[in-house]
């Protein structure tokens, strides 16, 4: 299973701390088979109006704001559980999007024929966004774009 971001460690906590990034978004992350381990991802922010934006943008009700030191014992206590996953919203190397285009190429290709995105024969360049915290994916076939969320797209949803 390839995940392209960074996960959280205790040490990183620490980092966040002291470079003044104390307001974290922690919100639900769903990934392609990560279903019986809960997934979250962290978005740390310097000003509390930041993070604030961030979560009233992302209505889920899986959408909280943790702010650091004071809420750090909470953090530790996730990553110490087995039963969740807390992933930065940071990539782990450049080449991402090319991995999660191959390793995806036929859920994409099928998510397009069955939501009828594009003409058929149309050429569809394909390549991912972040935003918020979500990955979406972002299609383009020269004249037409579409956005959808990658964790549905890809799983039918």
């Amino acid at each position: 299973m390839y995940i392209p971001f960074k996960l959280l460690t205790k040490a990183y906590l620490d980092e966040l701390s002291e470079s003044e990034n104390t307001y974290l978004v922690l919100q639900k992350f769903d990934w392609p088979n990560l279903q019986s381990i809960k997934g979250f991802i962290l978005q740390p922010y310097k000003e509390i109006m930041l993070a604030q934006m961030h979560a009233i943008q992302r209505s889920e009700a899986n959408c909280m704001i943790v702010t650091l030191p004071a809420e750090r014992k909470y953090l530790v206590s996730l990553l110490e559980g087995k039963e969740q996953l807390i992933f930065l919203n940071e990539l782990i190397e450049q080449s991402w999007q090319d991995k999660l285009a191959r390793l995806y190429a036929a859920q994409i290709k099928r998510g397009i024929i069955e939501k009828q995105l594009f003409p058929i024969l149309n050429i569809v360049e394909v390549k991912f966004q972040i935003e918020l915290g979500k990955l979406l994916i972002v299609m383009y076939d020269g004249s037409t774009i579409e956005k959808a969320p990658f964790y549905d797209f890809v799983m039918g949803y």
